[in-house]
């Protein structure tokens, strides 16, 4: 998903009725541009496990980019302290 874009929205009271009526553990796949706030939502009325990848990977590149900026010649990034401490928490 791209920056500015539209967050996906869940329908919580869809999977509250769902969580009720199966059961089971729920999981989302494709949880990648979710509003943040219906994750909290759809956690609360049973979704056990949220499956995310595109914001992990920009944290990855982006960190990774900083980094090398910082050390340009670097071949082996991932030895190197001044490249791992380019990864920082987002959100």
């Amino acid at each position: 998903m791209g920056q500015g874009e539209t967050k996906k929205r869940l329908d919580v009271e869809r999977i509250a009725g769902i969580k009720q009526a199966a059961r089971i553990f729920l999981t989302i796949h494709g949880g990648s541009g979710t509003d943040d706030e219906d994750f909290r939502k759809a956690i609360g009325v049973g979704i056990n496990i949220v499956h995310i990848n595109t914001e992990l990977r920009v944290a990855w590149r982006r960190g990774l980019e900083n980094g090398l900026g910082k050390q340009p010649d670097e071949v082996v990034p991932f030895q190197n302290s001044a490249v791992r401490l380019g990864f920082r928490k987002t959100g």
